[in-house]
């Protein structure tokens, strides 16, 4: 194990533990793609993708992944976007709620996609 800095970061095995808290978070994005019918809006998978998308963009400074990949999130983005549009008129949703998250939901796989751009 090779240790190149002081900070909490700057060693093999913190990038390894931060590896084994991370790859379930990247496997909730795969799991979406896997199995479009988790982003229907009355399904727990798409609210879980989206907590997993905030916190790997909170870490994507010191996390890389090969399967965390920009075609990954683009593409579970694409899905859950789809998907959540056409079955949240089935819940009833609020007018200004049903407008405002697909913008917040978009945002945060952007922010996701500049931090793995920036990595490149």
């Amino acid at each position: 194990m090779g240790t190149w800095g002081s900070d909490n970061f700057g060693n093999d095995h913190a990038l390894d533990y931060l590896a084994t808290i991370c790859q379930p978070l990247v496997e909730k994005l795969s799991a979406i793609v896997e199995n479009p019918s988790l982003a229907e809006a009355d399904e727990d998978g798409w609210v879980e993708c989206m907590v997993a998308v905030e916190v790997l963009t909170l870490l994507g400074k010191y996390y890389s992944s090969k399967t965390l990949t920009p075609q990954l999130v683009t593409t579970c983005r694409d899905i859950i976007l789809a998907e959540w549009l056409a079955t949240i008129d089935d819940l009833d949703p609020d007018p200004d709620y049903k407008a405002e998250r697909p913008v917040v939901i978009k945002h945060s796989f952007d922010k996701l996609l500049a931090v793995l751009i920036s990595r490149h």
